[in-house]
């Protein structure tokens, strides 16, 4: 009877470490998901901002071209006249 209470404890401490170890794992696993998942969030906001930096130089170039663009032509007025 005791032989088989201890069976049956030693089978139970096992089970429960065993539990406990997937638990961990599974923990574990979490940890490293979030971590990943932040990563890719940072790197795409990274990106976004990039782009929109790009987006604004581009738009900025736009608007020096035109500008220039605009003032060559007042020039080239006042010169034909």
């Amino acid at each position: 009877i005791r032989l088989i209470f201890l069976i049956r404890l030693i089978f139970l401490i096992r089970l429960i470490f065993l539990i406990r170890l997937i638990f961990l794992i599974r923990l574990i696993f979490l940890i490293r998901l979030v971590l990943l998942i932040r990563l890719v969030l940072l790197i795409r906001l990274v990106l976004l901002i990039r782009l929109v930096l790009l987006v604004r130089l581009i738009l900025l170039v736009r608007l020096f071209l035109l500008f220039s663009l605009f003032l060559l032509v007042r020039l080239i007025i006042l010169f034909i006249f």
